[in-house]
């Protein structure tokens, strides 16, 4: 078994420079006992989730429920949408809606086809400008 090497966890545990340089946006830290929770089938696969809560009672209910998913039914089942990204422009000064949003929907694919000629390497996995919406 690997040993544990509790130094930073003795001197008061993770700090904000720390948390702020680990992760983008960091906005503060969460000083919370981890525990695990086990038995989690999720499409098909057991899972060990990792848990940071201050209820005892949380993890032990979890783990029993997923138990009792796991076995008496296929466990959880996800699935998710791909990573899309929405991106919003906003025109201004505008006296006819609808006639602005037929001309710029008339002209929606040579729109998104100049857009992914700017972001070719994005396209090339799969990403890119999928999609325009008027409101």
């Amino acid at each position: 078994m690997p040993k544990l090497d509790t130094t930073v966890l003795s001197q008061g545990g993770l700090t904000p420079a720390l948390a702020d340089y680990m992760i983008e946006n960091c906005i503060g830290i969460l000083p919370l006992p981890l525990g695990l929770g086990i038995g989690f089938l999720v499409n098909g696969k057991n899972y060990i989730v990792p848990m940071a809560v201050e209820e005892p009672s949380v993890i032990a209910a979890c783990s029993a429920i997923a138990k009792i998913i796991g076995t008496h039914g296929a466990g959880f089942h996800c699935k998710s949408t791909p990573p899309i990204m929405i991106g919003q422009i906003q025109i201004i000064d505008i006296h006819d809606f609808e006639q602005v949003k037929y001309v710029l929907s008339s002209g929606k694919k040579k729109i998104i086809e100049y857009a992914n000629q700017n972001c070719q390497a994005m396209c090339s996995r799969g990403g890119g400008v999928v999609d325009l919406r008027f409101r």
